[in-house]
């Protein structure tokens, strides 16, 4: 099992470990590893001062005592702190028996081909039929991983599911052109399931419709319009656009993970819309603390290790380029999504600081016929894995397939659909592919609110996306 990247994987399976032991049956073992520098391995991938590797976007923002806001954009200060801790890295583990260089994904999947080898070896393993083959969970970057593995060492693919799939061609080479396509969706589906959990479950609530809960954000988006502001040449200017900006930051988080995050969102919101009325950086800096101590989530955390990897794994393409060179890319993000646009785009203008070449880098291509198939998995509403990335990936693959779940949030796990997890488990247990009963319908969401049918049938659903569109 894998996700991330960035993450410790150790720390993933230890969550995942019991509903994965349910699905599968109880006939796996389940295994997971640090990939070079992340969680528990050695050497690690800590190269800032700071004995967390990962900075707040309120801490690029604020300077001195707390008082003072810098006159820069959310990009700038991004890059900032991207040259600094390039400069950094590539001062302390940028050696070839540091950790940096060796953080490709291509490396993960030789060390999981030599993890395969070794236990082959064993005594246990010789007691498994077909022990070098691999059977695979893998999450978000983890499809990476595994479509990777899959492309390199066809032949020795066994059960392989690849939940909430990037576009490896698209990841690779930076093309931006797939990744936020449902983010806006999955943003608006807050507003439906604040309405029908009611006032006392969302806090958020007002009036008597999902449109008046969005009327009610819209109004707190209008008096952060930092356009408007900088023309009048408003003294809080920089603070408005910096405070709209940690709120995509930190919705685009929750985004991940609706069941238990939506009512977080909502508190957010009634914190921000206050905060709105006399935007001040005393206001600001109050906000940003009380989301951090209520969520244990910052505005825009930047995880190092994440750079690493994915920096690596395009090939360093952005080193050293101007905010200008990399607009057209972040141009792309934007205009797919209003709430994801900046979140993503902090990612590739953290590439813009880093320049240390990993020692060995698979670009592809991707695809091809595999020892046995893949089932491919997405939900309808995926912040940042579309459903169409699953199912073009099965495409790739001959034989393998596609399952999509009408749900809100970021994986499977996300959405705990039993129609889903059963089909999964049937994979994993006997290899028994969903054909073309390849849809589930959607299950319980937020505040444990269902919707009958799903959002599609309802008759509100089409203005609200018009509406969120309309914010681009």
């Amino acid at each position: 099992m894998s996700s991330g990247p960035g993450e410790s994987a150790v720390d993933f399976l230890i969550q995942a470990a019991p509903i994965s032991q349910n699905i599968t049956g109880g006939h796996y073992d389940i295994v997971s590893w640090e990939p070079r520098g992340l969680g528990q391995s050695i050497p690690a991938a800590n190269c800032t001062n700071s004995t967390s590797p990962s900075i707040s976007y309120h801490k690029l923002l604020v300077r001195g005592n707390g008082s003072d806001f810098e006159e820069r954009s959310f990009a700038e200060a991004v890059q900032e702190h991207a040259t600094i801790v390039g400069h950094e890295c590539k001062a302390t583990i940028a050696g070839p028996t540091d950790a940096a260089p060796h953080m490709t994904t291509k490396v993960v999947v030789q060390d999981m081909i030599s993890i395969l080898d070794a236990y082959a070896k064993t005594p246990e393993g010789k007691l498994v039929e077909d022990p070098m083959h691999l059977n695979y969970w893998g999450f978000s970057y983890g499809t990476i991983i595994g479509q990777t593995f899959a492309s390199m060492h066809p032949y020795r693919i066994n059960r392989v599911v690849l939940d909430g799939v990037v576009d490896a061609d698209d990841y690779t080479n930076v093309k931006m052109e797939t990744w936020l396509l449902d983010a806006d969706v999955t943003f608006t589906s807050f507003f439906v399931y604040c309405h029908l959990a009611g006032s006392e479950a969302c806090p958020y609530y007002i009036g008597n419709s999902a449109g008046d809960i969005f009327s009610r954000f819209e109004r707190t988006v209008a008096r952060l319009d930092a356009k408007t502001a900088r023309a009048q040449s408003w003294e809080n200017a920089t603070l408005i656009e910096s405070t709209l900006t940690g709120l995509k930051v930190i919705a685009f988080r929750f985004m991940y993970v609706p069941l238990g995050s939506f009512s977080d969102m909502a508190e957010v919101l009634v914190l921000l819309e206050t905060a709105s009325h006399n935007l001040t950086m005393e206001s600001f800096s109050a906000m940003h603390n009380s989301v951090q101590n209520s969520t244990g989530e910052a505005f825009g955390d930047t995880n190092v290790a994440q750079v690493a990897i994915s920096c690596s794994d395009n090939g360093n393409k952005l080193f050293n380029r101007s905010l200008e060179e990399v607009e057209p890319i972040v141009g792309k993000l934007k205009s797919q999504s209003w709430v994801g646009g900046e979140p993503l785009s902090k990612n590739l203008i953290a590439c813009t600081g880093w320049g240390i070449d990993g020692v060995d880098r698979y670009a592809g291509p991707f695809g091809g016929r595999t020892k046995n198939p893949m089932l491919f998995v997405s939900n309808t509403r995926d912040p940042v894995t579309p459903k169409i990335n699953g199912q073009r990936a099965a495409t790739l693959f001959e034989g393998s397939q596609s399952l999509v779940t009408d749900g809100t949030g970021h994986t499977s796990l996300a959405v705990i659909n039993v129609c889903a997890l059963r089909k999964i488990g049937a994979y994993f247990q006997n290899g028994t592919m969903p054909g073309c009963d390849n849809f589930c319908d959607q299950g319980m969401g937020p505040w444990n609110v269902t919707i009958p049918g799903g959002l599609e049938k309802r008759g509100d659903w089409n203005d609200l996306q018009a509406r969120m569109k309309a914010l681009r």
